[in-house]
């Protein structure tokens, strides 16, 4: 009889003791709740962003595409695949977030921070690309890889026609274009049909560049917030684990960005009286750096060396200032290189030729290229510079977020034993 009351006993403290413990993490399960409901909504956002993205990008490259010049459209699909991936992170994530799955959350986490850096690049190319969308147009307007944009915006029947006048004579020499309009067609309205729908075209093109920046900044700014969410439902040992060997592999992305642009500036070497030819060394040596960091890091996290993971830190703090340095020169070189670099018209069009810019009529024959005028050629200096600039900055991020992750990885390290067995 006294072992059933105890037993009764035992049984009512279990159940009180449980619905004690319940009513104390009650809260806590509310708020986890709460945060993956908030992360399924951002989620879901970056999953519609992705798929636009792709349709946009597949859109444009079925509207470029031409076998025989693959820049353009080659240009629209490499994006389109980057907002695929994209949308695969998302679909992991959301599931993750569903089902409460650590590796998924994990993998959705580290898979939107690659995304920070693009992201930022794709939003100051389309603003600067705005302002250059004219220019573009109106060099490569005759050309083939333009016949379905001339579809689109041309009078109904001149996309092959009057609509598609040559850059050189629609651009620069009036009285040519009459004599050339005249002697193809016996018109004289060839000039203002290709005007009338190089002006849709671009308004359409601009109109496009806003709304994809827009996106992109709400994009960066739900991202953002995706990690910190992200952080308050992974546990900080979770975050901690994956952290260094993450970390080490998104850091090759800041090494190749480093090195297209050595590679992107390395053309400025072969122009003449330029100034800046310099920065292309300077991202090879910043490229060399990180080279030789990575793998100290890497060691030092899978062999528990706190000396090593100090020296890490150390390094990356000088790659960060090298990048700082680098990307706010070519910032400021950006917008003085059109006062402190003046080329002749021959220089410019050599640059053109060298270029191999859309439209040069006459670089096999006497290496001009007459239908770039000086400014068009220092807006694409500028652009490269600004591109170079961007890059740089954005490589910033993920050296200082490996930055973070190194001094919470020698933080772990200080008290661990194995550097004295």
């Amino acid at each position: 009889m006294l072992a059933c009351f105890k037993r009764i006993n035992d049984i009512s403290y279990s159940i009180k003791h449980n619905v004690y413990i319940d009513t104390l993490i009650q809260p806590f399960k509310i708020c986890l709740t709460n945060y993956r409901r908030i992360l399924i909504v951002l989620i879901v956002y970056l999953l519609l962003f992705s798929l636009f993205l792709t349709g946009v990008s597949i859109y444009l490259t079925t509207i470029f595409y031409f076998k025989d010049s693959p820049t353009n459209w080659s240009n629209w699909l490499a994006l389109s695949f980057l907002g695929v991936c994209l949308a695969v992170i998302c679909s992991l994530g959301l599931r993750g977030a569903s089902v409460v799955n650590l590796d998924l959350l994990l993998t959705y986490l580290w898979g939107i921070s690659i995304f920070i850096a693009p992201l930022i690049l794709g939003t100051i190319v389309c603003f600067d690309f705005y302002d250059l969308m004219y220019t573009w147009f109106i060099h490569a307007w005759d050309q083939n890889t333009f016949l379905e944009v001339r579809s689109l915006f041309c009078e109904t029947g001149t996309s092959l026609t009057k609509c598609s006048a040559p850059s050189s004579a629609a651009s620069f020499n009036t009285t040519y274009m009459s004599v050339w309009c005249n002697s193809k067609y016996s018109a004289t309205d060839c000039t203002t049909i290709r005007a009338t729908a190089i002006g849709s075209a671009v308004s359409w093109g601009r109109q496009l560049a806003i709304v994809i920046a827009a996106l992109s900044i709400l994009a960066l700014l739900v991202i953002t917030l995706s990690i910190y969410v992200c952080t308050k439902i992974l546990s900080a040992n979770v975050i901690t684990e994956s952290m260094n060997d993450i970390v080490n592999y998104i850091l090759f992305l800041p090494i190749g960005g480093c090195i297209g642009v050595a590679i992107y500036l390395a053309d400025w070497t072969n122009y003449k009286n330029i100034p800046y030819t310099w920065l292309s060394n300077v991202f090879i040596a910043l490229a060399t750096a990180q080279g030789v960091t990575l793998p100290i890091g890497f060691i030092a996290g899978r062999l528990k060396k706190q000396f090593l993971m100090t020296i890490y830190m150390i390094l990356m703090i000088f790659c960060i200032t090298g990048l700082g340095f680098a990307g706010g020169t070519s910032l400021v070189y950006a917008g003085l290189i059109s006062e402190v670099y003046q080329p002749d018209t021959s220089d410019a069009q050599q640059i053109a030729c060298y270029k191999k810019l859309t439209g040069c009529c006459c670089c096999e024959t006497d290496g001009t290229c007459p239908e770039w005028s000086t400014s068009d050629v220092i807006s694409l200096l500028v652009l490269e510079l600004k591109i170079a600039g961007v890059i740089a900055c954005s490589c910033m991020i993920y050296l200082i977020g490996a930055f973070i992750v190194g001094g919470f990885m020698r933080k772990s390290l200080q008290n661990y034993k194995s550097d004295y067995v």
